[in-house]
């Protein structure tokens, strides 16, 4: 299963040495395409935290195949059957004892941005990373290079990225 990772790429903030790090990419749903069918805003936005759980559940069934022993998935909305809510104390003790844990389900309101919520649980955790893959962005630099030409990419490192 590792070709399915990318050579099992997607561990490779745990790899790098950074014991804490977010991780957001892009969700099955986009709610900018929900208008086009007459769904609401705000019913979008929980078809998009659901897009977000169902990509977790995805990546821990995915890292479990490669072998990754115990791997956590929470939401902000509560999905009892396969999932954990987010309890801060609760996140910050499983990752204390080494185990890998997915964030789903943003914030668990409407009107608030996926990328929002990201930073909000990596502050709440004290992560040492988070990296955020965007579409058409082919590294991570200090500022949007689609909209600051003069942007600087970040080369990779050891411990993940250097400003240089």
């Amino acid at each position: 299963m590792p070709g399915a990772l990318g050579g099992r790429g997607c561990l490779g903030t745990r790899l790098r040495g950074a014991d804490r790090g977010g991780r957001r990419r892009g969700n099955l749903f986009r709610g900018r395409l929900a208008g086009n069918w007459g769904i609401g805003r705000a019913e979008a936005d929980d078809i998009g935290m659901l897009g977000t759980a169902m990509n977790a559940l995805m990546l821990r069934g995915a890292l479990t195949a490669c072998g990754e022993p115990d791997v956590r998935v929470m939401t902000a909305v509560p999905m009892q059957s396969f999932a954990e809510s987010f309890i801060r104390l609760r996140a910050d003790r499983h990752l204390r004892r080494g185990r890998i844990v997915l964030l789903a389900g943003g914030t668990g309101q409407p009107f608030v941005t996926a990328d929002y919520a990201a930073v909000q649980r990596s502050l709440e955790l004290s992560a040492d990373v988070l990296p955020v893959a965007k579409r058409g962005v082919d590294g991570v630099y200090d500022s949007d290079p689609r909209t600051h030409p003069d942007a600087k990419r970040y080369a990779p490192t050891g411990r993940l990225w250097s400003g240089g």
